[in-house]
């Protein structure tokens, strides 16, 4: 498990290089990454600020999973690098709006 841990939060500083470079003009965040147990396969989860362009920056950052595998592959040695599945975070979204309905509740 530890292993896994290490590996998701490399692969999480690499993708959020790679997105860096996209010039979207929005801010994408990384929110967690989650891997097969066998690691062929991750999800990495974001968030999109601001949520009116979501899905034009989703489409096209998920349009570029490709690349972004070939920049992971030329940054690390692995036996075998996983294909990776861009997702927008639905918990982190939920997450918020009820951090906005709480917020002035919990100011008090």
């Amino acid at each position: 498990m530890w292993r896994q841990e290490k590996i998701n939060s490399l692969f999480k500083r690499l993708a959020s290089s790679f997105f860096a470079k996209e010039k979207t003009g929005s801010i994408v965040t990384i929110t967690r990454i989650v891997s097969s147990k066998d690691l062929k396969s991750s999800k990495i989860f974001i968030s999109i600020f601001p949520e009116s362009r979501e899905k034009e920056i989703f489409s096209l950052l998920k349009g570029r999973a490709g690349e972004l595998r070939r920049y992971i592959g030329s940054q690390i040695k692995m036996k075998f690098l996983p294909f990776f599945e861009i997702v927008i975070d639905e918990e982190e979204k939920a997450r918020q709006k009820i951090d906005k309905i709480l917020g002035p509740v919990a100011k008090g």
